[in-house]
């Protein structure tokens, strides 16, 4: 008898995943109301014009702004859902790149050079060593080529 259940639970599985835009760990697309205006290459950063929102959606146009400015972590059809795991925050900084460093406590303001030794986007903590000292110090992402130290 269990082996007739596990059976009809196999079946019902398998006619689940073969539905149309079906797939067990796929949200249906109707989820995602923002597509691709075209296609986008991994590490595109996506632009108002990348997207199409669902105008039945009142969620949609929020979502569409927290996707402007973000970075495509894989190729994206046009046409095709955008997911939030489909985006990651824009790279800002790249490993081995030359960064401005500040240490701001106060009135006192100082300003070094940096070679970040990860990379990440706005926001993100990564270290940087300091080109005169060679001490690795952690700092915070603030811009392009910038980070400020904690």
């Amino acid at each position: 008898m269990t082996l007739v259940i596990a059976l009809k639970l196999l079946s019902l599985a398998a006619v689940a995943a073969s539905a149309p835009g079906g797939s067990l760990s796929d949200p249906p697309a109707a989820a995602s109301p923002i597509v691709a205006a075209r296609s986008l290459p991994a590490g595109a950063v996506i632009g108002e014009a990348d997207l199409q929102i669902d105008a039945t959606d009142p969620n949609s146009s929020e979502r569409a702004r927290e996707m402007i400015g973000k970075e495509a972590r894989r190729m994206l059809a046009e046409g095709a859902p955008i997911r939030e795991t489909d985006l990651r925050t824009a790279t800002l900084v790249r490993r081995n790149a030359l960064v401005r460093m500040r240490y701001m406590k106060g009135p006192l303001s100082i300003t070094a050079e940096g070679r970040a030794l990860s990379g990440g986007g706005k926001g993100d903590m990564i270290n940087v060593m300091n080109l005169s000292s060679k001490t690795v110090v952690s700092a915070e992402i603030i811009a392009d080529g910038t980070v400020v130290v904690r």
